[in-house]
């Protein structure tokens, strides 16, 4: 997914705001988070509510990921350790 610059204009606000520190604290945070809302979509029998709560917090952690590989300029590289890794996936589903 391609970072537009309206994001990246974000993402540089609010690592100026807040710091790189606190943004990739803020990452860990939001990981954190989505731990927890994919153990409880796993044992709730509200499924609707639960996978709301899911959506939410992939997309928070989405935004934290997005912000932190532009910070640090790691898109390429993550994109060839993406790659890589679905490369892995297609051995492994042979």
């Amino acid at each position: 997914m391609t970072i537009t610059e309206q994001e990246k204009s974000k993402f540089v606000e609010s690592v100026n705001k807040w710091g790189l520190h606190s943004q990739i604290l803020m990452l860990a945070e939001e990981s954190s988070e989505l731990t927890v809302a994919a153990l409880h979509y796993l044992r709730e029998k509200k499924k609707a509510d639960a996978e709301a709560q899911l959506a939410e917090e992939i997309a928070d952690t989405q935004l934290m990921i997005d912000e932190i590989k532009f910070a640090l300029c790691l898109e390429d590289m993550v994109q060839s350790y993406r790659e890589a890794k679905l490369k892995r996936l297609e051995q492994y589903l042979r």
